[in-house]
């Protein structure tokens, strides 16, 4: 790490600050996973489309680099999709490619130099343990569906039977389900409460696919807006929370929980204010049993919010991740089952 910067291999002579490049790398490396080669480099360069791996955020972590906040490099992503991802004939050094590089050294150097002068907000250990703690594979945070499953009182109960079976001479096993759109993990649209609101076949991907933030709450009772006021929630953020409904494991109980920790009315609307884009909780609702209910389902929904409920955040620690969560596209339909995922 010679001199305590990160060097282009290409040439060019272009040499980034090492907060600087360390913090928009870390940034898009979290952010925006496309844009990233994920292979052991066995040296801290950066080579075009070629990027800092695992292994050379380690070394800078060891040698102490500041990992500056995402929301500060925004110009920074900008500038590698339009200069990396979306150019055709950029080369990533190694042989046999082909291809003219960008003009990447000039605005590059500008970049990186202004993105030097922004405050290194965190430092690398804190960014790791906490805010963006990444993880190696992915892993599932939706709970099984079975047989007798809890679900919302009088949605009727859940029915899984094998109809047909090899061992009883079938040729192919083949079961069928019965049970409401919103049971188990599973997603409501805007028509779930919005009078005219889409359906599940309008979902957008970019609701629930891509970085989120689990937020962990401490109100056994409810997520408030003064305790979600100083996460500073974001316009475009998916916020997944974590509350007492993972740390007990209620979504594991055979029975349903009447008094589970839900998404006050307030703060839905603190939320929808900030521009969130997606909001996830970890039992069967993200309005409450006995209390709004129907009032933070409205004011999500009715701002095109979408909602993610039934997901086992119990071992999750909160930061910062990468979701993937796909309903089935059920035509016309309030709710649909999904499969969620985090890394």
């Amino acid at each position: 790490m010679g001199g305590g910067s990160f060097q282009s291999v290409d040439g060019s002579g272009l040499v980034l600050p090492a907060e600087a490049g360390l913090g928009a790398l870390l940034f898009i490396k979290e952010r925006e996973p496309q844009l990233i080669v994920e292979e052991e480099l066995a040296t801290p360069f950066l080579d075009c489309d070629r990027f800092l791996s695992d292994a050379v955020f380690d070394a800078a972590a060891a040698a102490g680099f500041n990992a500056p906040l995402e929301r500060e490099f925004e110009a920074v992503v900008g500038f590698f999709r339009d200069q990396v991802l979306e150019n055709p004939g950029i080369t990533d050094g190694r042989e046999g490619a082909v291809g003219e590089r960008p003009a990447f050294a000039g605005q590059g150097a500008e970049v990186f130099e202004a993105a030097q002068r922004l405050p290194a907000a965190m430092s690398w250990a804190e960014a790791r343990s906490g805010r963006m703690r990444r993880m190696k594979t992915w892993r599932d945070i939706s709970i099984p569906s079975f047989d007798g499953m809890v679900n919302w009182p009088g949605d009727g109960r859940v029915e899984m039977k094998r109809v047909m079976s090899i061992a009883d001479g079938a040729v192919c096993n083949v079961t069928r389900l019965n049970m409401s759109v919103h049971t188990g993990t599973h997603m409501d649209a805007p028509g779930h409460f919005i009078a005219d609101g889409v359906t599940m076949e309008a979902w957008p991907a970019e609701a629930t696919m891509g970085r989120c933030r689990v937020i962990e709450i401490l109100d056994p009772t409810a997520v408030t807006a003064a305790e979600l006021a100083p996460y500073d929630v974001q316009a475009g953020e998916r916020i997944l929370f974590k509350t007492e409904n993972s740390r007990q494991g209620r979504l594991g109980e055979p029975a349903f929980f009447e008094p589970f920790v839900y998404v006050a009315e307030d703060a839905a609307q603190l939320m929808v204010a900030r521009g969130v884009r997606s909001v996830g909780v970890d039992y069967l609702s993200v309005g409450g049993f006995f209390k709004d209910g129907v009032e933070t389902h409205v004011a999500l929904l009715g701002a095109g919010v979408w909602v993610i409920e039934g997901l086992d955040l119990s071992a999750v620690e909160p930061g910062e991740y990468e979701l993937s969560c796909m309903p089935l596209k059920l035509l016309g339909a309030d709710g649909a089952p999904c499969r969620a995922m985090l890394r």
